[in-house]
């Protein structure tokens, strides 16, 4: 497993610009190598041994890095990134893609959800984000802000209407 291979990741998500510098995949890479390697060890070992040796490859990793470049954490978008890959080990998601090229984080994610069986059908993201709205509509305090969400909540009938309409049995 190359350190170099890591510390480049690393850099790349410290760095503002860390679509462009493809950290996330540099991170894949880093840590297929360190899965291939223990795959190579016992060809039948379980995801829960691999998340668990990748965990204990990548703090080892971290610590190191931590120290030679004075931090007191890793970055917020590595340690998300981390979770992401950690996941998609745990639960048997291979990281990268039938083309072979390292999964995008957002693929990763949705695909690993899917595995668990966690991916939420349509109606369940809608119902999740009728409920934040009417939290948040509690919180509005001004006429103009409460006649702008009139106005929202009016659009949102009229379009639930319509798809309601077009999917009504024609009459014959």
């Amino acid at each position: 497993m190359s350190n170099a291979t890591f510390a480049k990741s690393v850099d790349a998500f410290r760095s503002a610009e860390t679509k462009s510098t493809n950290a996330f995949g540099t991170l894949i890479e880093y840590a297929q190598e360190c899965l291939t390697l223990k795959r190579m060890d016992n060809p039948e070992v379980s995801n829960e041994t691999l998340a668990t040796f990748l965990k204990n490859t990548l703090t080892t990793e971290e610590n190191s890095y931590k120290g030679e470049k004075k931090l007191t954490e890793m970055p917020v978008t590595y340690r998300s990134a981390k979770s992401v890959i950690m996941s998609a080990v745990l639960n048997g998601v291979a990281l990268y893609d039938e083309d072979g090229k390292p999964m995008g984080k957002s693929a990763l994610e949705k695909a690993s959800k899917e595995s668990k069986g966690e991916a939420k059908s349509e109606f369940a993201k809608f119902q999740s984000t009728m409920a934040t709205a009417y939290k948040i509509f509690g919180k509005v305090d001004t006429l103009h802000d409460i006649q702008q969400c009139k106005e929202l909540v009016r659009q949102l009938a009229d379009a639930v209407l319509k798809a309601e309409a077009e999917k009504l049995p024609k009459a014959a």
